[in-house]
């Protein structure tokens, strides 16, 4: 378990953009009244979102914006909405918990099962399968990704660490069971380097898709330029995002906190 108490800042104190402070503070506020509370890996539900549940869904969609804004926006004082549905066939996950009267979402990503898919237009080279899917917009919630800075939080940084892995684990296997009870057996995804390096961490299977080269296709200039610190355009392209398949299967995860190592293989 994990105490929200050290989890939460009272305060967005170090982000730049306005509209992203508020959009922290509408995420973690509803909280911080709770701070008794834990999160709880035996609460925690994972599953697909009915479009009806409009609520869930836009906290999703600023969880989305404020991890990608705050990470990759090319310039710090504007504001790109990428949280928004796409046109595509999609389907959005979530894990969390109910903490006090608010369902809080933890972890979130998209699975687009659609003909014609988001890495098929920036790949060229890449074989289409009869039947595909993409996950696309990986996020956790500001209080996993902006915990406290404090000394006492940066003790439990371990702690943190192994708990967001756990928490992509149980998401994953959600969305591998969505996908093959529709016998989509290929599923694509587009990684930078150091996410292509924590989700290898956690346990999951990548495969490199030799093929696929990035693409400048009008559609998405816009997009390359606006987030140029997840595209980097200018970068040679081992460093670059690549184009990779997601095996169903996961390795264990291995970590060390604290001084003891742990293993998990089954959830």
């Amino acid at each position: 378990m994990l105490p929200i108490d050290w989890l939460a800042q009272p305060s967005s104190a170090g982000i730049k953009n306005t509209r992203l402070t508020r959009l922290y503070e509408k995420l973690v506020y509803p909280v911080l009244e709770q701070r008794d509370a834990c999160l709880d890996a035996a609460r925690y539900v994972c599953r697909a979102l009915d479009d009806q549940e409009t609520l869930l869904h836009e906290q999703v969609n600023d969880i989305v914006n404020f991890s990608y804004n705050l990470r990759y926006l090319n310039d710090r004082l504007e504001f790109e909405d990428v949280g928004f549905r796409t046109e595509k066939q999609s389907h959005v996950f979530a894990i969390g918990q109910q903490v006090g009267s608010h369902p809080l979402v933890l972890a979130t990503a998209r699975a687009v099962v659609d003909d014609e898919l988001d890495c098929y237009e920036l790949f060229a080279g890449v074989e289409k399968p009869a039947k595909a899917a993409e996950f696309v917009r990986f996020a956790f919630h500001p209080l996993l990704d902006a915990a406290g800075k404090d000394e006492r939080a940066k003790r439990y940084r371990p702690l943190l660490d192994l708990h967001k892995r756990y928490l992509f684990r149980l998401l994953l296997r959600r969305m591998f069971a969505f996908m093959e009870e529709r016998g989509i057996r290929t599923v694509f995804a587009i990684l930078p380097l150091h996410v292509k390096v924590f989700l290898e961490q956690t346990g999951i299977r990548l495969t490199g898709v030799p093929t696929a080269v990035p693409d400048a296709s009008d559609k998405h200039a816009f997009m390359r330029q606006a987030f140029q610190k997840y595209w980097r355009p200018g970068a040679e392209t081992s460093r670059q995002p690549a184009l990779y398949t997601v095996d169903f299967r996961m390795s264990p995860l291995v970590r060390t906190v604290n001084g003891q190592g742990i293993v998990i293989d089954q959830e």
